[in-house]
C-alpha cells in the first residue's frame, strides 16, 4: 500500500488539525513498506495453492514477553515477527517510528505493524470525525492511475491509551487497520497491513493493540 508524496499532500490539503492527524496514516502506510520491501509478493496464482491459516499462537495472542521500548510506548514483538525499526530511515527513526514486520509471507503478504508520531496535538475523539478521516485517507489516491482505496469501517474503540479512532482501509494491494492513539500532547498512528482476508495477521493486529503501554 505504497503512495508517493503528491497523494499524501492532496489528502490533507484543506483539512483541519484533527482531520490531518489521520491522514497522516499514509506516512505511516509508507514506513510500513519501508521497512518491508517484500510486502507485496507475486499473485497467489503464481505461487501455488495458498496455505491455510492457522489460528496465532497464545504467545501472540496474550503478549509475548519480547518488547520494543520507544520513545513513548512499549510495543509488544507478537510472536513470528521480528523488530525492522533499524531498516527504516534515519529521519523516521529520529521521530521515535517503531516497526515490525513477520518473518513469513501470509495470503501473498508480509504483515507489518508500525507505530508513528503525527505532527499535530491530540483531541478529543468524534465518530463522525473519525469517519471523515477515514474517506479521506481512502480518497487521497484519487487520479494516482489505480483502483480506489475503500473504507470499510470507521469506529472509536476501547484503545490502550483511551478512546481511539480506528480505521479500516482495503485496497487492491492489501488491507491496513489505523489507530489513534491520544497522549495529553500528542498523537500516534499505529498502522498494521497485511492481506485481505488473513485472520491470523488481523487477530496480532488487534492483539498487539491491545498489549501497548505508554511510558509515563
Amino acid at each position: 500500500m505504497k503512495l508517493g508524496t503528491t497523494a499524501y499532500e492532496r489528502s490533507s490539503a484543506g483539512q483541519d488539525a484533527a482531520s490531518m492527524s489521520r491522514a497522516l496514516a499514509l506516512v505511516s502506510l509508507l514506513a510500513a513498506s519501508a521497512c518491508a520491501s517484500t510486502s507485496r509478493l507475486p499473485p497467489p496464482g503464481e505461487q501455488g495453492p495458498a496455505r491455510p491459516v492457522s489460528p496465532p499462537s497464545a504467545a501472540a495472542v496474550a503478549g509475548p514477553a519480547r518488547v520494543i521500548t520507544g520513545e513513548r510506548f512499549v510495543v509488544p514483538i507478537p510472536d513470528g515477527y521480528d523488530d525492522t525499526t533499524s531498516a527504516l530511515p534515519e529521519e523516521k527513526r529520529a521521530r521515535g517510528t517503531i516497526a515490525m514486520a513477520a518473518r513469513e509471507p501470509s495470503q501473498g503478504y508480509l504483515p507489518t505493524i508500525v507505530l508513528q508520531r503525527t505532527p499535530v496535538a491530540a483531541r478529543d475523539q468524534d465518530p463522525a470525525a473519525c469517519k471523515e478521516a477515514g474517506e479521506g485517507i481512502a480518497a487521497g489516491v484519487k487520479g494516482e492511475d489505480r483502483p480506489p482505496w475503500i473504507l470499510r469501517r470507521a469506529a472509536i474503540i476501547a484503545g490502550p491509551v483511551g478512546k481511539a479512532c480506528q480505521m479500516e482501509i482495503v485496497a487492491p494491494q492489501g488491507v491496513a487497520i489505523i489507530t489513534e492513539l491520544d497522549l495529553p500532547e500528542e498523537t500516534w498512528l499505529m498502522t498494521c497491513n497485511h492481506g485481505e482476508g488473513d485472520a491470523t495477521a488481523e487477530r496480532i493486529c488487534r492483539a498487539t493493540l491491545a498489549a501497548v503501554k505508554a511510558r509515563r
